[in-house]
């Protein structure tokens, strides 16, 4: 069976040319680009992929399918400009190709470099994504960050390293801080739900705490070290972005209302999952008597 390699740019070319380099075993490369500025036009030409524009809609997900129309093969391979293909990887596609009866959908795991180190966990490992599949059996939301619909036979590749899409995430502190002032006014704009009355104070507080514990402690993200702690703090302030932002665009010129009671609750809701989940670790780090009386604690939440 034949494969398309199916690449979205904007401003890539930074990342495209190790991109291309690394799928140069496809039998076609198609970049579908949104109206880029700098050298991606070249770097795509110079790898022989076929070209075509798209309108700049500031995130990528409507712009996928468009893409993916665009090419020839019945199996297609996405690909963002920013990843890359291991040898290994190669291979296990190759064998992939060469089935009589491969399935539908194809989920890969993706080694996400942030800041330059390859993040374990703070819930960015295996971090599945549908990226090898027979034509027409994904399909793409409109909407920023949501996962594409799928059909037919789903198979997941081992959560190994040497079989994941090698993802250069975020390379600084800043171009974190700039896509997430980008998505967050993105994702504001796009909901359809708002605020029909003001914004409530512990909403915001109950927002960003929930993040910061189902990051640094549903996923693990003590265990990526420092790393981890910033990470969480940075992916609750993307959810406080998102809900203040909502309310700056629905809710106009509404205060944020304050009920000092509610508010207080939300803190002491938040210092009691904090509770929880200290003792929760401290029952999986412990034995014997500690582990029981951590347990009791963790019941307790205190």
């Amino acid at each position: 069976m034949q494969l398309s390699v199916v690449i979205n740019t904007k401003n890539a070319a930074s990342t495209l040319d190790s991109c291309l380099a690394s799928v140069k075993f496809a039998d076609e490369i198609v970049v579908v680009d949104m109206h880029s500025v700098d050298k991606t036009k070249e770097i795509a030409l110079k790898h022989e992929a076929k070209f075509f524009l798209h309108e700049d809609v500031g995130y990528v997900e409507p712009a996928r399918n468009f893409a993916i129309t665009q090419a020839s093969h019945q199996m297609i391979l996405v690909l963002d400009s920013d990843e890359a293909i291991s040898d290994q990887l190669q291979q296990q596609i190759k064998k992939i190709l060469k089935l009589s009866n491969p399935a539908d959908v194809y989920l890969i795991p993706r080694k996400n470099l942030i800041f330059g180190q390859w993040v374990q966990h703070t819930g960015w490992w295996p971090d599945y994504q549908p990226r090898l599949f027979l034509k027409d059996k994904v399909l793409w939301s409109e909407t920023i960050h949501q996962p594409p619909t799928m059909k037919g036979r789903v198979v997941k590749l081992p959560a190994k390293e040497e079989l994941a899409l090698i993802h250069h995430h975020y390379p600084s502190v800043f171009s974190y801080l700039e896509r997430l002032n980008r998505y967050t006014s993105i994702q504001a704009e796009n909901s359809f739900t708002g605020f029909d009355q003001p914004l409530q104070a512990d909403h915001l507080i109950q927002t960003f705490f929930n993040e910061f514990f189902r990051r640094f402690f549903v996923f693990s993200g003590y265990k990526d070290d420092a790393l981890g702690i910033g990470l969480s703090l940075l992916q609750a302030s993307y959810e406080l972005s998102v809900a203040l932002k909502k309310w700056e665009k629905q809710s106009g010129s509404k205060k944020i209302k304050q009920n000092e009671e509610k508010l207080i609750q939300a803190l002491e809701k938040s210092r009691s999952d904090l509770s929880y989940w200290l003792a929760d670790w401290r029952v999986k780090n412990s034995t014997g008597l500690l582990s029981f009386i951590w347990k009791i604690r963790r019941k307790l939440r205190f």
